[in-house]
């Protein structure tokens, strides 16, 4: 085996492994991309002060969250919207 692995030469040992890597970590990205949420408009067109109140909601809830354009708006994952809004209404924000 380590007969093999010397005659192949140190150049091209090392763009094996370097593919090798790429792969892994290409894999990598791929798993965690395809597990994370598809995140969905909450609310657009908002004020600082409005995105700041429906953020620390949002965190007590422990909601995930991302904010956007400025923190003009507010995106949470997809199936969470319209149970979020209803809540948000109830308690009137914003």
């Amino acid at each position: 085996m380590l007969g093999a692995l010397s005659n192949i030469g140190p150049g091209r040992l090392f763009a094996m492994l370097g593919i090798g890597g790429s792969l892994i970590g290409l894999f990598i990205f791929l798993a965690m991309r395809i597990s994370a949420p598809t995140m969905s408009l909450l609310y657009g067109d908002l004020a600082v002060s409005d995105s700041s109140e429906i953020v620390s909601r949002l965190e007590a809830q422990a909601v995930p969250y991302e904010i956007r354009a400025n923190g003009a708006q507010i995106y949470v994952p997809k199936d969470q919207v319209l149970r979020l809004r209803l809540t948000m209404a109830q308690e009137g924000v914003p």
